[in-house]
This record gives C-alpha cells, structure tokens and sequence, in this order.
C-alpha cells in the first residue's frame, strides 16, 4: 500500500508456526518483499510491527451505574476501519441519555435503550470487517482459490459493488426511542442525519452546529414543532444546504424528521406544515 510520497506498507499474515522474529530478520524480508522490489537493500525498513486481530462483542454492557463502551464494549478487526468510529457512536449515544437522567427529564428505563442500540449495530459493523478481512488476508492455499472464483462472480452481480463500497452506517433497531412503525426501506428511521454545509448568518458551518445538542425538527416547510424541539425549515439552510436536504428528505419520501442529540433520526413525517410527530417521541427526554 503507498502511504505518501517515497512510504510504502506491506502486510503479511502470519502462518502457523512462524513468528514475527522469523519473518522480521533480513533474509526473510527479502523473501517477503521481492515481489515487489528484488533488492530491499535500498530499502529503509522505518517501522515493523506484530497485530493480533480479533472480533468481540462484550455480553454484558451495564452493570448498575458502570456502563462499557468503545474497545472495552467490543474490539474489530480494522479492515473497515470502523474501531474509532463504532466508541464515538457508543459515547454519542450514551452521554445524551445520561444527561437527560441526571437532569431529571427522562426515567432510567431510557438507559437500557444504549445497549439495545448500540449492541446488534456493531456486531452487524464487525461481521462486515471480519467479511472483508476474510476476502483480504485469507492466505495462499486451496481456499483461496474458491474464494476468489467466489468474489470474482459475486463482483459481476447487480448491485453487489455498489452495495460493498456503500459507507453507509447500518441503522439503529429495536429501540423504544425509534419509530420503525413504517417498514418502508428508504424510511431513514434509525440512520444518522446529514451534515451538508449551510448558510448560518454569513459563515458556512455544517448543520450539526445549527441544531446544537438537543432534539431537532427539520422540515421542508413550515410545522409546529413539539415543546423543547428546535424547529429547522431546511429553506433558510442556504442554496448548497437546502438543495442537499431537499434532495435526502424526497430520496426517503418524506418531508420532516425528528433527530435525536445523537443525529439518530427517530421520527418521520410526510406532509411538513401537519408534521405532528407523537409526543411520546420526545416525552421520556424533554418533560
């Protein structure tokens, strides 16, 4: 893999029975690397290093007041490079509902919600990573031989290439905090709202700035949104903005969404100006 200018990056799977000390000695890296250069001699090995890859997911992620979240909640493989992201959406997820709890606006029944939440989307995110890494890094023996018949056919089916590059997050399920009353596959219900560039006043933020950290009711058009709801018509987002939402809110066939602090969209409504999202939506977390 090149990195940037003159820095390149191999890696290689161990077998079993070799050792990283073995495959690290000068001879060894020759035979590693001639492939791609016959003589590592003008090679500066910069940096080599051992990983052990593995695929958990915690059984347990709250015990009373103590709650698991990130690496200590589950651990991947980096081949989707999900790690980082998959603890910063526990944290996202987690720290708005401890905040509601601790200023007496929501029950501590909402604190279950994390975990019911945040548990099936990651272990969805780790079997995709353990998929490609399986595509990726399978070896040299018979296996691969079927696997790559088998990727090479499954790349020429409809849809499948796009599907695979698709960096779309996995929506959120089994929540009481999520409306997935329609079944319809575009309703974004459970995915994370964009974040376009917009107009606020004459900077160009994007539209998490705009909406702050509580709950937001963006429309494409004028509502009334429920009390404590910040109300956003995606016509004063500037043209770049609007143009953006207008076209995400028509591809889900909708005209308004209710977004979580988290931008999880919870609700959705198809006529703006009668948006009258339940109130029980909000309830458990703005009294």
């Amino acid at each position: 893999m090149h990195v940037t200018g003159d820095r390149y990056r191999w890696e290689f799977r161990l077998a079993d029975g070799e050792t990283a000390g073995e495959l690290t000695a000068p001879g060894q890296l020759a035979r590693l690397l001639k492939p791609w250069t016959p003589d590592i001699s003008d090679l500066e090995i910069i940096r080599q290093a051992t990983y052990t890859f593995r695929a958990r997911v915690a059984d347990r992620w709250r015990q009373g007041r103590v709650f698991l979240l990130g690496d200590a909640a589950h651990q991947t493989p980096p081949f989707i490079g999900q790690g980082l992201g998959a603890g910063l959406r526990d944290a996202a997820n987690l720290t708005w509902k401890l905040a509601a709890v601790l200023r007496g606006q929501a029950g501590e029944e909402i604190l279950d919600t994390y975990e019911q939440e945040r548990r099936p989307h990651v272990t969805r995110t780790i079997r995709a990573a353990v998929t490609v890494g399986w595509a990726l890094t399978g070896g040299q023996d018979r296996a691969a031989i079927i696997r790559r018949i088998a990727l090479a056919g499954l790349c020429r089916a409809p849809g499948f290439s796009t599907a695979v590059a698709d960096s779309a997050s996995p929506r959120l399920t089994g929540s009481a905090l999520l409306d997935r009353r329609r079944l319809d596959p575009w309703d974004p219900a459970g995915r994370l709202c964009p974040q376009p560039a917009i107009l606020a006043d004459t900077d160009e933020v994007r539209l998490d700035a705009l909406l702050g950290d509580g709950w937001a009711l963006l429309t494409d058009g004028q509502a009334d949104a429920p009390a404590d709801v910040r109300h956003v018509d995606i016509s004063a987002l500037g043209p770049a903005g609007t143009a953006q939402m207008r076209q995400w809110l028509r591809r889900h066939r909708t005209r308004a969404v209710l977004v979580r602090p988290d931008r999880i969209i919870a609700a959705t409504g198809r006529h703006a100006r009668t948006a009258r999202i339940p109130a029980t939506w909000i309830g458990p977390v703005s009294r």
